[in-house]
């Protein structure tokens, strides 16, 4: 790890890991802050901040932390790393607001003189909104930089023990071997498996005890999706159509969860009559044109809402 990005929501503790792992790998530190907010809150322009970052990331090593996602394409081109903190939003609004306390009147150490902390209801809302509005897009981008080293830490005591094992001596034959998965996502052992909820309007709400989807750290799975629109209405009409609308809840499941029909492992199809086998088939064929995934098709007694077909799905992230 030599260019390293960090991001997550305000709160988050992307100036305060920056630090850390600055210290902890001799690596200079940037806080995209400090160049955007001038003395007295002023913002610099667009073109200023990139030139900016064109000269950071030209750098043979950095630790750049910030969202701005205008740039972050740039960073993310440069980097060989990046660390997204995905933090519980109590969390993030709770040190917020502490951090207005701590610093009032004066700059944080991760601001430029004179931008004494502020807290406005702006900023909080977009730290409450930031795991629908901000999040999904974030896991996306993600999932499409297959050069970059990804992790993904979801707690302060990971974090923690993020920081604990690179600290750690290792034996020379071990040096690189930092428990990061296919993926590059950092885990240790079971500790680090996640269970996140998967929550998003652009697709079927879920219609009982259940949530949409779960993602952990390697692996989505998906509930079974019966036809209906993100309202909750039934798409009436033949097989085709129902499926059809399976699959746009799908696809949007999977966008939320940062992964796509191209890493889908295992599907499993439900009928409520073999004899529309065929046209269900012909939609299906459509979203997965080669190397398509495992498969299991069923007939059942009955589906929800009386659904002609209902599909779940388990992919990669």
């Amino acid at each position: 790890m030599q260019r390293i990005i960090i991001v997550g929501s305000g709160g988050a503790g992307k100036s305060t890991l920056a630090r850390q792992l600055g210290e902890l790998l001799g690596i200079p530190v940037t806080h995209l802050d400090t160049i955007f907010w001038q003395p007295n809150w002023q913002p610099i322009s667009r073109e200023a901040l990139i030139a900016a970052q064109e000269h950071i990331v030209a750098q043979p090593c950095w630790i750049v932390d910030g969202n701005y996602s205008a740039t972050l394409d740039l960073r993310l081109h440069a980097a060989d790393t990046v660390i997204f903190l995905d933090m519980p939003r109590w969390l993030c609004l709770w040190r917020i607001g502490w951090r207005r306390v701590q610093y009032h009147g004066r700059s944080r150490p991760d601001m430029r003189a004179g931008c004494n902390e502020q807290l406005s209801w702006e900023f909080v809302r977009f730290v409450w909104d930031y795991p629908k509005s901000r999040r999904p897009a974030i896991l996306a981008r993600l999932a499409t930089a297959h050069h970059l080293r990804r992790i993904i830490l979801h707690s302060p005591a990971e974090v923690a023990r993020f920081l604990a094992e690179l600290s750690a001596p290792r034996p020379a034959d071990e040096a690189d071997k930092m428990r990061y998965n296919a993926d590059g996502l950092f885990f240790e052992e079971k500790k680090f498996m996640s269970r996140t909820v998967v929550s998003t309007d652009q697709a079927a709400p879920a219609i009982g005890p259940y949530s949409q989807a779960i993602m952990t750290d390697s692996m989505v799975y998906c509930s079974g999706q019966i036809p209906l629109t993100p309202a909750g209405e039934l798409v009436t009409g033949d097989v085709s159509a129902q499926t059809e609308q399976v699959f746009a809840n799908i696809q949007a499941l999977l966008a939320a969860a940062g992964s796509s029909l191209e890493k889908v492992v295992k599907v499993t199809v439900f009928l409520h009559d073999m004899n529309d086998f065929a046209a269900m088939n012909a939609v299906y064929g459509k979203y997965f044109t080669s190397n398509p995934p495992a498969r299991s098709t069923v007939q059942v007694a009955r589906l929800p809402r009386d659904a002609k077909v209902e599909i779940e799905v388990t992919a990669l992230r």
